[in-house]
């Protein structure tokens, strides 16, 4: 089979009859290029199957039109939900997402995800999960505009835009509170994390306030030897009288359902579960579940601001920008 010619700016140039010059500003939507001549140019270049050189642009500019996503667990349907709407508000601004899934890293921006993504020459990096100290200072060097989505960046020094974890956990035991719960259990899979740490804080003194305690043993957290569908099981076991449940994520509500559906079927309409993330928001599922979560559609918006913004100072040298949202609760069917 024959290779296809490729086609270049002075093809598309001869048969719009104008220069490359013009062609290269059409395409890219130059203002000043009128609209009757880009859409001339960008049909003749549909036409002619024109296909722009990655390569030789960010040779010219030393960087792309792209923002590197990263994250950490695959079957997290919070990062599904975000994804879709990040990738919807880059194309609106003309950038593309190049994904990176730091999976072997659970928690952490690797310093080998940070290498790779400089590599590909990306304007930005945008991160859901802390990087570490080696990757950082690398990410640093190289003068890339990085912004921790979802976790509070201030303790390492990092742009930085999350929600209010500590008044999410205090609005989650408000809720089961309100809802005559009166016998709580906190459920999660990693406690190093300072979000996770947070939302237990502000569930715990909420409680408190209200002259409710959450025993030790009712704070489940699962270990590498004992993981915390096991414990949780235990715990429902020994604690007939547990009915408010809040965990760390919507992912692990969905999973307290399921051991309770499979292990104590008789008690599902007594207890009372809330998550955190409101994936219910974008993905449809037989149960809702009952959620804290700030705005996600707020969140991108100005995590995009701030990127965009550091982006085109090429200077992170100046203060470093942390933003806190607040956090609402959205009903669901399991409080």
């Amino acid at each position: 089979m024959v290779a296809k010619k490729k086609i270049t700016l002075k093809d598309i140039a001869k048969k719009a009859g104008i220069s490359i010059n013009s062609v290269s500003k059409a395409l890219k939507d130059s203002k000043s290029i009128s609209q009757k001549t880009k859409n001339k140019v960008k049909k003749i270049a549909d036409k002619l199957g024109y296909i722009p050189d990655i390569r030789a642009k960010t040779l010219r500019s030393g960087k792309l039109d792209v923002i590197a996503i990263v994250y950490d667990n695959l079957t997290n349907p919070y990062y599904s939900m975000m994804l879709e709407k990040i990738s919807n508000y880059l194309y609106s601004k003309n950038y593309d997402a190049m994904i990176f899934a730091d999976s072997w890293h659970i928690g952490h921006l690797s310093i080998d995800i940070a290498k790779k993504a400089i590599s590909y020459q990306v304007s930005a990096i945008l991160t859901f999960i802390e990087p570490t100290l080696e990757a950082k200072n690398l990410i640093d060097s190289f003068n890339l505009p990085l912004l921790l989505i979802g976790r509070d960046g201030r303790p390492t020094n990092i742009n930085s835009i999350y929600s209010d974890d500590y008044e999410g956990g205090k609005l989650a035991a408000k809720t089961l509170i309100n809802k005559n719960s009166h016998e709580f259990l906190y459920f999660t899979e990693h406690n190093e994390l300072e979000i996770d740490k947070q939302r237990l804080k502000g569930f715990k003194d909420e409680l408190n306030l209200k002259n409710y305690n959450l025993d030790q043993d009712h704070i489940i957290i699962g270990t590498r030897t004992n993981n915390a569908s096991s414990q949780l099981i235990e715990t429902l076991n020994k604690n007939p009288n547990i009915d408010g449940i809040f965990c760390f994520s919507d992912l692990l509500a969905y999973e307290v359902l399921r051991i309770i559906y499979e292990n104590f079927e008789e008690r599902i309409k007594k207890i009372k579960i809330i998550g955190y993330d409101n994936t219910q928001e974008s993905n449809v599922y037989p149960i809702r579940v009952s959620s804290v979560a700030p705005n996600a559609d707020e969140i991108i918006q100005k995590s995009f601001e701030i990127l965009i913004n550091l982006i085109n100072k090429g200077n992170l040298n100046k203060k470093m920008i942390n933003i806190k949202v607040n956090v609402q609760y959205f009903e669901g069917t399991t409080a």
